[in-house]
């Protein structure tokens, strides 16, 4: 299980390296929405990819 700060951390390290957009609402209670950087629609290919050896791996380690 993931906490609410490593959540945090992660993605504002995700910001920090401009695959998301971090938008921050002025309301009450407080509202974030995340989005992908064009950057991080270049970087999806290689995301599916890593999935896809993991899932290759892990069948074949079972």
């Amino acid at each position: 299980m993931v906490t609410q700060a490593q959540l945090t951390k992660d993605l504002r390290m995700l910001e920090s390296y401009g695959l998301i957009n971090r938008k921050v609402y002025p309301q009450v209670p407080p509202k974030v929405e995340y989005s992908t950087t064009a950057m991080g629609e270049q970087f999806m290919p290689v995301l599916t990819a890593l999935e896809r050896f993991a899932t290759v791996y892990e069948a074949q380690a079972n």
